[in-house]
Formats: structure tokens, sequence, C-alpha cells
């Protein structure tokens, strides 16, 4: 995702479509080998324009010490 950002295309991870993705009706459709799983589909394109910067909220570090 982040070479694909970097050649200013767009990606957004389909977590929903895995449990389609391994069927094999979908997998004959789409040409995947049975014994190949879907476990994070990816889709990739170009935006539409200029994607905002989205705001980060401080980072939270946790640790526990003994």
């Amino acid at each position: 995702m982040l070479a694909a950002c970097a050649d200013g295309l767009g990606t957004c991870c389909i977590g929903f479509a895995v449990p389609v993705l391994n069927t094999p009706e979908a997998k004959a459709e789409l040409g995947i080998p049975a014994d190949v799983h879907a476990f994070a589909p990816i889709i990739v394109g170009m935006p539409r324009g200029e994607t905002p910067v989205t705001p980060r909220k401080p980072a939270v570090v946790l640790n526990w010490i003994r």
C-alpha cells in the first residue's frame, strides 16, 4: 500500500471480501487456484483528486514494568 501511494495510487483493504473470495465459485470465476487463500484483499486505483492529510492522534506508549 505504501509503494502504491508513493506511485500516486490510492488503496483500500476490503476485509469483508475475504469469505467471498475463498469460496470455490469465486475462485473459479476469478481464476484463483483452489489452494490459494485470500486474507487481505486490497483494491488499487487512481484517486479523483488531491487527498487531504488525515490528522493523527498523538501516540500512546504503553509499557509494563515488573
